[in-house]
């Protein structure tokens, strides 16, 4: 989640090269990360935090 943080703050400072560069470290080391399939953003944040409850 931190390289996505990045991700966004470089975009939003019009640094594109080092938001790349933060995409592209993510996707070395997660290739699979919701970002990436499609999924990410899909469950609201209280799902996320509390990983116990039912996967809908």
């Amino acid at each position: 989640e931190a390289l996505l943080v990045l991700h966004e703050a470089y975009t939003e400072l019009d640094m594109t090269e080092l938001a790349d560069d933060a995409l592209r470290v993510l996707e070395y080391n997660e290739p699979d990360h919701p970002y990436f399939t499609g999924d990410y953003g899909k469950k609201s944040i209280w799902d996320r935090l509390w990983p116990w409850g039912d996967d809908d």
